[in-house]
């Protein structure tokens, strides 16, 4: 499951000349490691799903580099010296 999520939330605003409240729709990204709504609101939803698809991407990269790492340092950590007798 990918980490981020477009999302629809409902912004209410309240209309001063009428007292009245206008509930609008817009678009949010969920992170759903955080479990948290990113700030930033998106009026239309392709909006909000370019986001999440940069997002994902970069968290995707993220993981893929600390995989990396990690199997360079098991790698190297088990290097000796040439003259060792070990």
């Amino acid at each position: 499951m990918p980490r981020y999520r477009s999302v629809i939330v409902k912004f209410e605003e309240i209309d001063d000349s009428d007292s009245d409240s206008v509930i609008e729709p817009k678009w949010a990204v969920y992170d759903s490691e955080a479990g948290v709504v990113l700030s930033g609101l998106y009026a239309l939803p392709h909006e909000a799903e370019q986001r999440v698809a940069d997002l994902n991407k970069e968290y995707d990269v993220s993981l893929e580099v600390e995989e990396i790492k990690q199997s360079l340092d098991k790698s190297t950590s088990k290097i000796r010296h040439p003259g060792s007798k070990n």
